[in-house]
């Protein structure tokens, strides 16, 4: 599962409620303290699911793509992708 958007409101419900559904995340924005925020919170579910992190501004190609290249080494496919900006 790929997650990009704001780190609050729909965004980090989202995560956290694919986080209870069993699925693993791996979570973006620019804003990395409430980036941080929502990954602790999920980890502090323990609901035995890994979630992985990055710094991502998707208007800006090249910095996607190493996010994306990031991704997929750690989670090697898409399950769900959302763009929640």
């Amino acid at each position: 599962m790929f997650h990009n958007g704001r780190s609050s409101g729909i965004g980090c419900s989202l995560a956290i409620g694919l986080a209870k559904e069993g699925m693993n995340l791996f979570i973006t924005d620019i804003d990395m303290e409430n980036f941080r925020r929502v990954k602790n919170e999920i980890e502090q579910l323990e609901l035995g699911i890994k979630v992985f992190t990055g710094k991502c501004e998707v208007s800006k190609l090249e910095v996607f793509e190493k996010v994306a290249e990031k991704f997929y080494s750690e989670l090697g496919g898409v399950d769900l992708l959302f763009n929640n900006s």
